[in-house]
């Protein structure tokens, strides 16, 4: 049942992701902290040449294991 309920929520995170156009976009929606971590989540699986790492790892799970 999880499954069938993430599902539309990740369709509409990738979808606000594409609609920003850009990396650059991205990047400014990430750094004002404008993304749920869900939608990081998203960004990091559909465009991991973009997320920022901080020694190897995800900002945000660095930022959780502080």
């Amino acid at each position: 049942m999880a499954s069938i309920l993430a599902q539309p929520t990740q369709q509409l995170a990738a979808e606000r992701l594409l609609a920003m156009h850009s990396e650059d976009r991205r990047l400014a929606a990430f750094t004002a902290g404008e993304l749920s971590v869900h939608e990081l989540h998203v960004w990091a699986a559909l465009y991991p040449e973009e997320v920022p790492l901080i020694n190897g790892e995800l900002p945000w799970i660095v930022a959780y294991a502080e």
